[in-house]
């Protein structure tokens, strides 16, 4: 016991791991459903998320303790489903704010997360893998696209700017995703993308020049 890491104090007192090796009165002590919820950053029906204050506060590389280990994002991040290209290259490019708890996260950049460093289970690393870059590297081979280093010269006339200059590029590499009507191809959601620009996919359905 008193060999110990922090981190393995942190997993053993988590509510998985009491519900599993716990004695019956080590569960009775289990805070209710509601405050579990409430802890992951999750919310029941009908149920208003109480924050603790309004204040943003900054992930840092080792923030978050559970695994036995740190890592820079909460045990309840999940990437966000049906989301379109756009909101997604905003995430790749300033990252997003996260509410674990009763507390909000800025998360880093997505696209300097990095596999089992940075995401905690295997189905993370796989969507981020399958499903965000895929499209989004593509999209930062754009000509004339220069990222810059620091985040805070990352502003909302950057990501709009950029993400043009980045369609436009996709135009030229992909243009049979562009025949579609515009208010399909703008509701494509992030997975969607990467799966069209794949090699099978443009081998089988886009122009010749798109093969070329």
């Amino acid at each position: 016991v008193d060999a110990y890491t922090i981190g393995t104090w942190s997993s053993k007192i988590s509510y998985n791991s009491v519900k599993k090796h716990g004695t019956a009165e080590d569960i009775a002590k289990l805070p209710p459903p509601t405050a579990r919820n409430k802890r992951r950053g999750e919310k029941l029906k009908g149920e208003k998320l109480i924050l603790e204050d309004d204040i943003v506060h900054d992930a840092g590389p080792g923030q978050f303790i559970y695994q036995d280990r740190a890592w820079c994002i909460p045990e309840s991040f999940q990437f966000p489903e049906k989301i379109n290209r756009l909101e997604g290259w905003r995430r790749w490019l300033q990252g997003a704010i996260h509410v674990d708890g009763t507390k909000k996260w800025r998360i880093k950049p997505y696209r300097t997360f990095r596999g089992h460093t940075d995401l905690h289970s295997e189905e993370l690393r796989t969507e981020f893998k399958g499903k965000w870059k895929p499209i989004f590297t593509k999209m930062m081979e754009a000509p004339g696209l220069d990222i810059p280093k620091e985040l805070k010269d990352i502003d909302e006339a950057f990501v709009l700017s950029s993400f043009e200059i980045a369609t436009e590029y996709l135009k030229s590499c992909f243009s049979y995703i562009f025949k579609a009507p515009e208010k399909k191809i703008n509701s494509n959601t992030v997975g969607t993308w990467s799966h069209k620009i794949r090699y099978n996919q443009v081998k089988k359905y886009g122009t010749a020049e798109d093969i070329a």
